[in-house]
């Protein structure tokens, strides 16, 4: 089996179109990457700031106990100096 020039060329031309196709193909993948670094970064301000917001909520849950006690100990306190005034008079 004998292959002509012509047959060869025609082999060139269809390989270099796969080529133009993959290379047009590269490009759409890389533009429709490029955004992906500013995505990060976007994604790490909001990471930051829902653990941000979750100290501020333990910090409130804190504040909320703390209160609580607070206020049992006033009552604590205030119902020992009645007892203690009812006691001394």
């Amino acid at each position: 089996m004998t292959v002509s020039h012509e047959a060869i060329m025609d082999e060139i031309r269809q390989g270099a179109a796969r080529f133009v196709s993959i290379e047009k193909q590269l490009a759409e993948i890389a533009d429709a990457v490029k955004p992906i670094p500013q995505m990060q970064a976007d994604i790490a301000e909001t990471r930051e700031l829902v653990e941000a917001w979750g100290a501020v909520k333990l910090a409130g849950r804190f504040v909320k106990w703390a209160s609580g006690l607070a206020a049992a100990l006033a009552v604590l306190w205030a119902g020992v100096k009645v007892l203690a005034m009812g006691v001394i008079r």
